[in-house]
């Protein structure tokens, strides 16, 4: 198996309005994510990685200085139309902000654009605390 991969980093606000303890409430990271491609067998290369790096950053620039929310959550959805009221910047997901479900957005837009690849996309919230998905 060939495996190529590109990290990119971005800076977000966002909350788990359904969880108990301090990520309840609205506060940010810096994401770093990591994509990888893999196939069995390749000619050459497997991709460019220009091309992956334009491709993951056009992946997340949507997410970058924004307020990820759950548009599933009617407290979500408030908070980030009041956000968009003032002109600030929102990204929407069906489904809570984690870290997995974060990952999961990423790689679905890969996805699309790499269809003969494998997909594998982690997601750091904090130095320490990634999670992971494969596609």
């Amino acid at each position: 198996m060939y495996s190529v991969t590109k990290t990119t980093t971005f800076d977000a606000a966002h909350m788990l309005s359904d969880y108990e303890g301090p990520c309840g409430n609205v506060h940010g990271h810096t994401y770093k994510v990591e994509a990888t491609l893999s196939r069995p067998a390749i000619k050459k290369m497997l991709v460019d990685f220009n091309l992956l790096k334009q491709v993951l950053e056009k992946t997340t620039a949507g997410m970058d200085h924004a307020f990820l929310y759950d548009y599933n959550s009617p407290e979500e959805v408030e908070i980030a139309g009041l956000l968009t009221d003032r002109n600030k910047k929102t990204y929407g997901i069906g489904a809570p902000t984690t870290a997995e479900y974060l990952a999961h957005e990423v790689a679905r837009f890969l996805q699309y654009e790499f269809e003969s690849c494998d997909i594998k996309v982690a997601v750091w919230e904090t130095p320490t605390s990634r999670a992971e998905v494969c596609l």
